[in-house]
């Protein structure tokens, strides 16, 4: 359980990564054929490089969204497992002292 609680982390810290490196991928409306341009060619450079961008925006969320939930399932199942241990230690000593 304890090697699957560190892998879950490995991935949560690769996901936040992603979040990190998002902005990097972030280019300027210019970029966008004739983005700075009056008219239609323009409009549609501009559109083009906000949709761009708001792309780049909710991948990034998604991506420390997914690294939260990677990193709460990893803490329930060390969690668990101390839970888990608890029990059988409890158990143990009831056993011990009952002979049952």
């Amino acid at each position: 359980m304890e090697q699957l609680a560190d892998h879950l982390h490995i991935a949560a810290d690769a996901l936040a990564a992603v979040d990190r490196s998002m902005s990097a991928l972030t280019v300027p409306a210019g970029a966008f054929a004739a983005a700075d341009d009056a008219g239609l060619p323009g409009r549609v450079g501009r559109q083009l490089h906000a949709h761009w961008s708001a792309v780049l925006t909710a991948r990034a969320h998604e991506a420390a969204d997914a690294a939260a939930r990677l990193t709460d399932l990893a803490e329930a199942i060390r969690e668990t497992k101390r839970d888990y241990a608890e029990t059988d230690e409890s158990v143990a000593r009831h056993v011990e002292r009952t002979g049952r």
